[in-house]
């Protein structure tokens, strides 16, 4: 019998390998809903950080010319903005690999599909649980009522008033706001299934196979709903985020990678899949502005979700923002 290398397993990764990115936006209810847009794979390439200049909206008056003075020029840092880039990886052990070696597509899929759970599922996460409640919490960079985020102190007002309230602060691009993404506890609440449209059980199981956890349309927004958007038991205060699509950003500095090898000195020979990703989650119109990353992890989740390390990028307007947090605070 001959010898198994670690080359053979190499060409056995780029088969797992093209199962993921193949099915990557399946069942990814974030990634789905339209609401997250992609960063160009090329300016990803700076390391831990990602520049974008003179690509992204600014809005400013002209200036005026005249006999006594000149034009004042402004740098191209004057578009820029900075997202940084976090690097993770993972492992598990597959202990009938054989078969993925032998090209048994049921046992390759099973083994796709455990590395593509863990790859959304840990997406969504950087989005829900820090780089937005980073943005949008005391300290962060559109944490200021009335002008990024409408705070209520009170219920989900079913009537559409904080809807209304939300697309006002984005005036003319308040009627691109169309995706609501909410947490159950608000949903439930506020009892949104008994006014919203369009909630007959295929339309729900049509979203839901697409993995959108779909809870109908209300004031012209579709809701998806996700576990992970931001509460606080203890105050019970939640967020729901009216969206445009492309409202935030994912990006990819390198192709997704997974490496498969046995290694001899776990359990006298375990065969292991090890996978790794380098991404950018970010929302267009703020910049990092704290401590770059030097660590082979890049930044951290503790660093997305501190908003001071966070700002607003050079005479940025809430309406290009395209994202407004509507806290509440539930029974």
């Amino acid at each position: 019998m001959a010898a198994t290398t670690l080359s053979d397993y190499t060409i056995i990764a780029k088969l797992i390998e093209g199962y993921v990115q193949a099915n990557f936006t399946h069942k990814a209810s974030l990634i789905t809903s339209g609401i997250v847009g992609t960063i160009p794979d090329d300016n990803l390439s700076h390391g831990m950080t990602w520049d974008a200049r003179g690509r992204i909206q600014y809005h400013t008056r002209w200036q005026v010319p005249t006999a006594a003075t000149d034009l004042t020029v402004n740098p191209l840092a004057t578009w820029r903005e900075t997202g940084v880039v976090q690097n993770a990886a993972d492992a598990f052990g597959f202990e009938d690999f054989a078969r993925v070696a032998a090209g048994d597509e049921n046992a390759l899929a099973a083994a796709g599909e455990i590395v593509l759970d863990s790859v959304r599922y840990n997406t969504e996460v950087t989005f829900l649980t820090y780089l937005l409640p980073g943005m949008f919490l005391s300290g962060g960079p559109l944490s200021t009522a009335d002008t990024y985020m409408i705070q209520t102190g009170t219920a989900f007002e079913t009537g559409g008033a904080n809807v209304a309230q939300a697309r006002k602060l984005h005036g003319a691009n308040g009627s691109n706001l169309s995706i609501l993404l909410m947490h159950p506890d608000v949903y439930y609440n506020a009892e949104i299934n008994r006014v919203a449209d369009n909630l007959d059980y295929d339309t729900i199981q049509r979203f839901n196979m697409m993995g959108l956890m779909y809870g109908g349309m209300f004031n012209g927004a579709i809701i998806i709903l996700n576990d992970l958007v931001y509460n606080d038991s203890g105050t019970k205060t939640y967020h729901t985020y009216l969206c445009r699509p492309g409202s935030l950003l994912l990006g990819h500095q390198t192709s997704f990678g997974v490496v498969a090898f046995r290694d001899e000195l776990l359990a006298a020979g375990t065969d292991i899949i090890k996978y790794k990703l380098g991404y950018c989650a970010h929302v267009p119109g703020v910049r990092f502005s704290g401590s770059v990353p030097t660590v082979i992890g890049g930044a951290t989740d503790a660093a997305l979700l501190l908003g001071t390390n966070w700002t607003r990028r050079t005479s940025i307007g809430a309406s290009e923002i395209g994202i407004v947090a509507i806290e509440t605070v539930e029974a």
